[in-house]
């Protein structure tokens, strides 16, 4: 999901969905090639629909049921990227 992911409307049924498509060892990937400044940025200058990015904890909270596990977080100035297995 790069670039996409604050635009998703259900993203708990997104990642059920993802869940269920991989198999075991499979890779989610949610990144953006800007970071968060620049969705924080578009976010307070239009009207368009998009979320903030989740913290570490707030993806472990959503995927952690789904059976994935996160193992790679970075949140930098010019690049936000979470990577969660399937376990």
């Amino acid at each position: 999901m790069n670039g996409m992911y604050g635009n998703i409307a259900d993203k708990p049924a997104a990642c059920r969905n993802a869940a269920r498509m991989l198999r075991s060892g499979g890779r989610l990937v949610v990144s953006h090639p800007e970071g968060r400044a620049f969705i924080d940025q578009l976010r307070a200058s239009s009207d368009l629909f998009i979320e903030p990015f989740p913290t570490r904890e707030e993806f472990e909270a959503l995927l952690e049921p789904l059976g994935f596990e996160v193992i790679t977080y970075r949140d930098e100035s010019k690049l936000y990227l979470m990577v969660a297995r399937k376990i």
